[in-house]
């Protein structure tokens, strides 16, 4: 039951997330249902097999969080915003913590 939940949330946002955060976590949730189906299967695993899980799911979750870090960094380099068809970044919820706060330090004075 659990490794059908999991496989099914994670199939749609493993293929059709516009973000690399969102399509990581998909793959992540259909690794998770096919590591408890397997269990559900067969049994527990074994140390070694259970070391490689482990491995993947690390290995997995790293790359995510490196291609996330990656396409945020692209988004701020990009002025407008509209690249791709993305909506421009002042239509978002952070907006407001990108505009200047009053008596902050201007960034061309600081060395």
């Amino acid at each position: 039951m659990r490794a059908a939940s999991s496989i099914t949330a994670g199939i749609a946002p493993a293929l059709l997330g516009q973000r690399a955060l969102r399509t990581g976590i998909g793959l992540l949730l259909l690794v998770q249902g096919v590591v408890l189906a397997g269990i559900a299967v067969s049994g527990p695993p074994g140390d070694l097999e259970q070391l490689g899980i482990d491995g993947f799911i690390l290995t997995l979750g790293a790359a995510v969080a490196m291609l996330a870090t990656i396409e945020r960094r692209g988004d701020r380099a990009d002025l407008d915003g509209r690249r791709a068809g993305r909506r421009p970044r002042d239509a978002g919820p952070w907006a407001a913590l990108d505009q200047p706060v009053e008596g902050d330090i201007p960034t061309s004075s600081v060395r």
